[in-house]
């Protein structure tokens, strides 16, 4: 089995490789519950209310070795760093966001995410002061439904049950090879249904489709 080199994968299409692997990837998904408390119960019933987006975590560690000079040390810890800066124009708004992101690891492919948190520990300087070893602890969270996950006709996903009886679509995330007509498929078992989609999404060549592109799928009749 090959050596795979992890990489953040940015939706502008810039890869950041990483000097090493993470030793640890921790990844979590929360479900949230209300309490609802009656007269006579030691405790409450809880009500589900939905789950949440999953966060990713891990520690990078750079250092001047093997080729890896003081001056790409310091130039890696600055893109991870703007990891969170806003940078991309938000659509019908003034507003800037941060850029979306996966992480690439060999056959893993993480949800587009968005990175929360980053913190860096220089531990060992050059003479001037340039950073010869870092350790980076990166927080990562999920920005956008996965493939087949509902989402609301707000776009945001449902959060009880009343919220979801009214959800008429899906997300579907594209990736390298797929064609509406297997995604057709793997939404309604039928593959026919393609135009539905193209026209969901205005799209007028069903044979190009963008990978990394988020598409809106109509599930009415299905």
């Amino acid at each position: 089995m090959s050596f795979e080199r992890a990489h953040l994968l940015l939706e502008d299409k810039t890869r950041i490789p990483f000097h090493f692997n993470p030793s640890t990837l921790r990844r979590e998904r929360r479900a949230s519950y209300t309490g609802c408390e009656a007269l006579g119960q030691a405790a409450p019933t809880l009500e589900y209310q939905g789950t949440n987006s999953q966060s990713l975590s891990f520690d990078l560690l750079l250092h001047a070795q093997d080729g890896v000079n003081a001056g790409q040390v310091q130039q890696k810890i600055e893109a991870l760093e703007a990891l969170v800066e806003p940078s991309v124009e938000v659509p019908d708004s003034r507003q800037l966001r941060p850029q979306h992101l996966q992480l690439v690891w060999g056959q893993y492919t993480s949800p587009w995410l968005v990175c929360v948190s980053i913190s860096t520990t220089i531990e060992l300087f050059e003479a001037d002061g340039t950073p010869l070893r870092a350790q980076i602890a990166i927080g990562l969270s999920q920005a956008m439904p996965e493939p087949g996950q509902q989402i609301s006709e707000a776009g945001a996903p449902g959060q009880n049950p009343t919220t979801r009886a009214t959800q008429r679509r899906r997300a579907h995330l594209v990736h390298a090879g797929e064609t509406l007509a297997g995604i057709a498929w793997a939404h309604y078992h039928d593959p026919t249904r393609w135009r539905a989609i193209a026209l969901a999404n205005g799209i007028d060549d069903p044979l190009r489709l963008p990978v990394g592109s988020r598409l809106t799928v109509p599930l009415e009749g299905t």
